[in-house]
């Protein structure tokens, strides 16, 4: 387990700093897939594998693109406190942003503690709050409209207390969508676990909330395609069964 004092001393020297706003960041560090743990819980609809499957996501791995080979461009820096992430389609080919809010404490600050990181080289850490918010808001800039988001999965390391995660239609969260997900602390396995999400409805808000301590973030990956609900799924499969059952009835008759 890291010592808290080093992440403490990290947070101190971090909140010095102004809020770091990634624009346009190199496709070396928002392309790929997410990185498979033995992960100590993996909870929501939507698997880390189906993720990596889907041709239609977006990844933000935190890295900075002189780790990833022929890297280059906007990246990622240690130690800076990240306010959010702008995507436009000038170097990445969508139009998106991704805010960061924590909800006290400090935070988001970018590390590369081995124990807080789930693919190298740095994850996104919170602390001593209730939790954090990730904000996907309808417009990137000016009148340009944003992606929509159906899905949204990422890592959570060094979870020392339980997390509750719920979606929103909204960016106040009002609307909620689904159930919320609740994850148990992992800090006594292998320190990360998956949540991950897709629908139907279009995602603009997500909250972590936690009781205290530190935690992390990592490889937040996102669908742009709407995925049938698995009652969409059963309903889809009882209609085919039944047109399947009335063609044979109707074929043996003849």
């Amino acid at each position: 387990m890291k010592a808290l004092p080093t992440i403490a001393t990290l947070f101190t020297t971090a909140s010095l700093a102004l809020a770091q706003n990634i624009d346009d960041p190199s496709p070396d560090v928002i392309s790929g897939d997410v990185v498979l743990q033995s992960f100590v819980e993996e909870n929501g609809n939507y698997t880390a594998a189906q993720f990596n499957s889907d041709s239609n996501t977006i990844l933000t791995n935190f890295d900075s693109p002189d780790t990833v080979l022929g890297g280059s461009g906007t990246g990622f820096t240690s130690g800076n406190t990240l306010a959010g992430v702008l995507y436009n389609s000038a170097n990445s080919g969508v139009n998106f942003r991704m805010n960061f809010q924590k909800n006290g404490g400090f935070g988001a600050i970018l590390t590369n503690g081995s124990t807080f990181v789930s693919s190298p080289s740095l994850g996104l850490t919170f602390g001593n709050g209730s939790g954090m918010s990730i904000i996907l808001p309808e417009f990137v800039f000016g009148s340009v409209e944003s992606e929509e988001i159906y899905g949204i999965g990422f890592t959570l390391a060094r979870l020392q207390t339980d997390a509750t995660i719920t979606l929103y239609s909204d960016t106040d969260g009002t609307n909620q969508i689904g159930s919320s997900v609740t994850f148990s602390e992992n800090i006594s396995g292998s320190g990360y676990s998956f949540f991950g999400y897709a629908g139907d409805t279009v995602i603009r808000r997500i909250d972590v909330d936690v009781d205290t301590n530190q935690f992390s973030i990592d490889d937040v990956i996102v669908t742009t395609s709407a995925i049938p609900e698995p009652s969409a799924y059963a309903g889809m499969v009882g209609v085919l069964a039944l047109l399947s059952t009335v063609y044979y009835r109707r074929r043996n008759r003849k």
